[in-house]
């Protein structure tokens, strides 16, 4: 029993009291004397979480050497988990300190908000284009497509009233389908391969009859190659006159 009254009279160890360190140690952008009606733009706006926006507006206070300015006393003692985060917030306003120009910044948003537009009002129409000559290519006659919708974000293409006309009988279709839901892998796209993740396709019909012929206008074709032709053609003639007119200049000279 005397052991334990004993314990009982032993004084506690007192707790250790915070660490603390003197505000002369902090950056000196936080030593710095601020007009009173300057610092909100010259400082505060620069510290964007409100909980370290708090810390900082804790430690200021008017200035009795100059009136009007308010500034951190050097002699106020801070708790050493708040000094590293003062020192952090310091180090994180200096780096943003003159990094954001506004006239590059409107310049660049300009440009990725034209981009955006562009894919917007373009991207469908293309991409309805670019699959219509593509299929063509490939099954030798025409392909009739109602609609695509290309949605990047969602890295999703969708197709509706797709009709493959067939090369051999031009009035009949190889295959009709209603909707076709393509999704891509959006990473993959990006550099530039196509990687299909799902197809759903909904309402395939096979050999329907169509309402107008399905065959390619083959004089269309040979027009287009003949126009080539002639192009290069007098591209050629176009060269060689000129390079005759400079060798009879440069005899005549």
């Amino acid at each position: 029993m005397a052991k334990s009254s004993d314990k009982d009279t032993k004084k506690k160890t007192p707790e250790k009291e915070p660490k603390k360190i003197p505000a002369k140690k902090l950056p000196g952008i936080l030593k710095k004397v601020y007009r009173a009606d300057k610092i909100e733009k010259a400082l505060y706006k620069k510290i964007y979480i409100s909980s370290d926006l708090a810390l900082v507006k804790s430690l200021f206070e008017d200035n009795p050497d100059k009136p009007g300015t308010v500034r951190v006393p050097l002699d106020k003692m801070i708790l050493k988990s708040d000094f590293k985060r003062l020192k952090a917030i310091a180090k994180d306003v200096k780096k943003n300190k003159g990094s954001f120009k506004l006239i590059p910044f409107i310049a660049t948003a300009a440009f990725v908000a034209a981009v955006v537009l562009a894919v917007i009002i373009f991207k469908n129409p293309l991409a309805k284009k670019g699959m219509t000559m593509g299929m063509q290519k490939v099954f030798g006659a025409r392909t009739d497509i109602a609609r695509v919708n290309v949605e990047i974000l969602k890295a999703t293409v969708t197709v509706n009233g797709l009709q493959q006309a067939n090369a051999n009988e031009p009035m009949k279709n190889l295959f009709e389908i209603e909707k076709t839901e393509i999704k891509f892998n959006l990473t993959e796209a990006l550099r530039g391969k196509f990687d299909a993740q799902n197809i759903e396709v909904t309402g395939l019909k096979i050999g329907t009859d169509r309402t107008y012929s399905g065959a390619l206008p083959a004089v269309q074709k040979a027009a287009s190659s003949d126009s080539s032709v002639k192009k290069s053609e007098s591209a050629i003639s176009k060269k060689k006159d000129a390079a005759v007119a400079a060798a009879k200049d440069s005899i005549e000279a």
